[in-house]
């Protein structure tokens, strides 16, 4: 009798161990959030985030914390604002969902990010590394989808840059005779770390009378890191954009520092040695445009992209889902499901992330 039941717990813990992991989208006051596969906490521990111990590194910032211990990393949110099951209600006087706590939220994210990038610069980690530990941020705590993409990603309005990652691929249009000529810039990886290389993948015209050419020439040979940075000139409504790439990424952030300061799109300022500086034509529309899949395909979608879309244009009526639709995400490296309520549009508004599979064809095909 103690064998078959002895047998009977062994088998029910197994199915325990094996129940699937899923993200799930639910309603936490006025926002979504995205709960992860794992129970939601304020703190991590990351055993193994870096290969290598040294000493001076942590972080505190109005976002996050992180405390080291020889290789292992515990990061702790620092503010109930980014922590979805945490019961304690807003401090007096501050009213959840304001524009100016937004943009509070936002400003603390990127500064969050400049520390990390800046701790990685001074040998604290690699710079795979830093971006691993971004990815375990996003996969465990539970953000609101927004959020977790601005702290994968960065806030173009915080930062005025976005960095190039072979996550993404760089579009660049700009007008040609009676018509544009729209070019595809590929980022592909350095094998071994996180530089990429920005190379032409596609030049099209849409007047048959003009020839189209790059509008990005002087692009390095080699792997470095790029960041495309946004600008004003004069009002809001003159917007601009620079490339600049360099094989360090500490020289990179100084230089960005320095352009910001005083932005020349003809790439006529004194930038530190070994930065190249690639002006955008004024005329010419620059937009990153990260990877995902859709039924089975690759697809394109916008910074801060949204799954409603990148979803097929159907006759389903605007607001509503598509039958059948499935999602997955990444977790520690696998695709998982991501769960929401099929009668509500909350799903369509999940900011999307790299290696996000969307199908909406499933029913068809069973």
């Amino acid at each position: 009798m103690w064998r078959a039941t002895l047998i009977l717990l062994t088998i029910l813990a197994a199915g325990c161990r094996h129940a699937p992991l899923s993200y799930t989208i639910v309603a936490s006051g006025p926002r979504t959030v995205v709960r992860p596969p794992v129970k939601p906490t304020p703190e991590i521990l990351i055993p193994n985030a870096r290969k290598r111990a040294q000493a001076g590194c942590d972080i505190e910032s109005e976002f996050a914390a992180i405390h080291w211990s020889k290789k292992a990393a515990r990061i702790r949110l620092s503010s109930v604002e980014f922590f979805d099951d945490d019961p304690t209600p807003p401090p007096p006087g501050v009213v959840v969902g304001t524009d100016r706590m937004y943009t509070d939220s936002l400003k603390s994210v990127e500064d969050f990010r400049s520390t990390l990038f800046g701790r990685a610069a001074a040998g604290c980690f690699t710079s795979e590394e830093r971006i691993n530990l971004l990815k375990a941020m996003t996969e465990r705590f539970a953000f609101t989808p927004l959020i977790a993409y601005f702290l994968r990603f960065g806030t173009i309005g915080q930062a005025g840059f976005v960095e190039l990652t072979a996550d993404f691929r760089l579009k660049v249009v700009s007008p040609l005779g009676s018509g544009v000529q729209i070019a595809y810039y590929a980022i592909s990886a350095a094998p071994k770390d996180d530089r990429v290389r920005l190379s032409l993948a596609s030049l099209t015209a849409t007047d048959p009378a003009k020839t189209a050419s790059a509008p990005l020439p002087g692009l390095p040979a080699a792997f470095g890191y790029i960041r495309a940075l946004f600008w004003t000139s004069l009002s809001s409504s003159n917007h601009y954009a620079t490339l600049l790439a360099a094989s360090d990424h500490a020289i990179l952030e100084d230089a960005t520092r320095l352009f910001h300061a005083a932005p020349d799109g003809s790439c006529g300022i004194a930038l530190p040695a070994g930065v190249v500086c690639i002006p955008v034509p004024p005329n010419a529309a620059v937009n990153a445009e990260m990877r995902v899949s859709v039924n089975g395909e690759d697809a394109f979608i916008g910074i801060g992209g949204r799954l409603g879309e990148a979803l097929p244009r159907t006759n389903r009526r605007p607001g509503t889902l598509p039958a059948g639709l499935r999602v997955q995400r990444l977790f520690r490296g696998r695709p998982v499901t991501v769960k929401f309520d099929p009668e509500r549009p909350d799903i369509l508004q999940l900011v999307l992330l790299p290696g996000d599979v969307i199908d909406t064809e499933a029913v068809t095909r069973q």
